[in-house]
């Protein structure tokens, strides 16, 4: 999925859960900017995505060297954000630890996204090198599946926006 799709995804999962456990305006803006962050964060082994653009000579090296949808695309690679998570937590740094969280839950959901790709991914790698590609549901990066995902994920966004606004309106949450 290209990165508007999966900031898309990211952030309508993330809306929906703030909006309905009716979080205020300012509560929301944390965890909407750092998973969308960590949502980037795995295609930095591609030197033409967004983020790789950003960091070319990172991305040009990890992609050189393991190639796309390997090391940043596994099971490990959320444990080893979730793990950044647990090191802070041991050395009380509160806002470290909640940052951590968020840059791994974004990752977390860009590999769920992209498991459902027809390349698939592999979340065992590096300890099993090929993926399983037995998938009720695929969809072709920048294909027409994933542009009417992107428009549904938009409707979802606005849709929550709207209720959002609502429970503003009715008293249930406020700005700060």
């Amino acid at each position: 999925m290209l990165y508007k799709g999966h900031l898309a995804t990211t952030e309508a999962i993330v809306l929906s859960t703030l909006v309905l456990k009716e979080v205020s305006l300012i509560s929301m803006v944390p965890p909407l900017l750092f998973i969308g962050l960590g949502t980037m964060i795995p295609d930095i082994d591609h030197p033409d995505s967004k983020v790789g653009q950003k960091f070319n000579r990172i991305a040009t090296f990890v992609h050189k060297r393991f190639g796309h949808r390997t090391m940043t695309h596994n099971a490990l690679f959320v444990l080893f954000w979730f793990g950044l998570s647990y090191l802070s937590f041991l050395f009380n740094v509160k806002w470290l630890t909640t940052l951590f969280v968020y840059l791994a839950i974004g990752v977390y959901l860009h590999l769920l996204v992209d498991a459902y790709s027809i390349s698939g991914i592999n979340w065992f790698y590096p300890i099993i090198k090929r993926r399983n590609r037995r998938r009720v549901l695929k969809y072709k990066s920048g294909g027409f599946f994933e542009q009417v995902w992107l428009f549904l994920m938009l409707i979802v966004i606005i849709s929550f926006s709207f209720l959002w606004v609502s429970y503003l309106l009715q008293g249930k949450v406020s700005v700060i």
